[in-house]
């Protein structure tokens, strides 16, 4: 009897040991993975599938005569700091959605507000939120602090209260810090504030912008339908279905 017992306990302890294995090579294998689904995402590619648009979807648009010579560059020192590539998906998106609501995350020179305003309806109605006005022009500051279908918040993004734009934006437009924790949480506001049937677009997906660039690559693995724009630094999330 007491033999058996004893048999019986090394038969148990063995398969609890047995058990224990199996789930740790399980976690093993799963951190693994994990590890190496991030070192993609880290990685200068990014996980995020790049799509162009249509030649369906490239109405015509217009540009400020203020900032055509700032075209040339990417970082050019006037207020349009898009390459024509970007400005231009960026335009024809805003086309496509005809948005009666906008919301922009980071003004800083209003190259990318004054063309939401020449390119919108009348109708439209469009917030701009940024920490500081300093960076603005005369010229456009006058245009922006003058304009009906304009308000212009004086926040940081971190503080700001958006409980009265919860679902009803149109379009969100993320361009405001660069850092990862500012980049997650105008995210997760913006996420909260567009329609069921709105479109978030996030600019300086680049990995010199590390902060965006990490932070869209995770946000993709519960996000799977965003869309990298080709040859350009705009992601897109595209609740309406009206853009690919």
């Amino acid at each position: 009897m007491m033999k058996e017992l004893i048999k019986a306990t090394i038969i148990f302890v063995y398969i609890l040991k047995l058990c224990k294995r199996v789930v740790l090579l399980k976690e093993i294998d799963a951190r693994n993975k994990l590890t190496q689904l991030f070192q993609w995402a880290n990685s200068e590619r990014g996980v995020i599938p790049q799509r162009t648009i249509s030649p369906e979807h490239s109405p015509s648009f217009m540009i400020h005569s203020l900032f055509l010579n700032g075209l040339k560059t990417t970082y050019d020192q006037r207020a349009c700091l898009q390459t024509t590539d970007e400005l231009f998906a960026l335009l024809s998106l805003l086309k496509i959605i005809n948005p009666k609501s906008i919301f922009e995350f980071g003004m800083f020179k209003g190259g990318s507000l004054i063309h939401f305003l020449i390119n919108s309806s009348e109708q439209t109605m469009i917030h701009s939120l940024d920490i500081t006005h300093d960076h603005l022009d005369h010229s456009i500051k006058t245009i922006l602090n003058n304009h009906p279908n304009i308000k212009l918040h004086k926040a940081n993004s971190m503080e700001f209260n958006f409980s009265s734009f919860s679902k009803t934006q149109d379009l969100v437009y993320v361009d405001g810090g660069h850092e990862y924790e500012v980049v997650k949480k105008d995210s997760e506001n913006a996420l909260n504030i567009v329609k069921e049937n709105g479109v978030i677009v996030w600019d300086d997906y680049s990995p010199s912008h590390s902060g965006v660039f990490n932070y869209l690559n995770q946000l993709f693995l519960t996000k799977p339908n965003l869309v990298h724009i080709k040859n350009t630094s705009i992601v897109v999330l595209d609740y309406s279905h009206r853009l690919f």
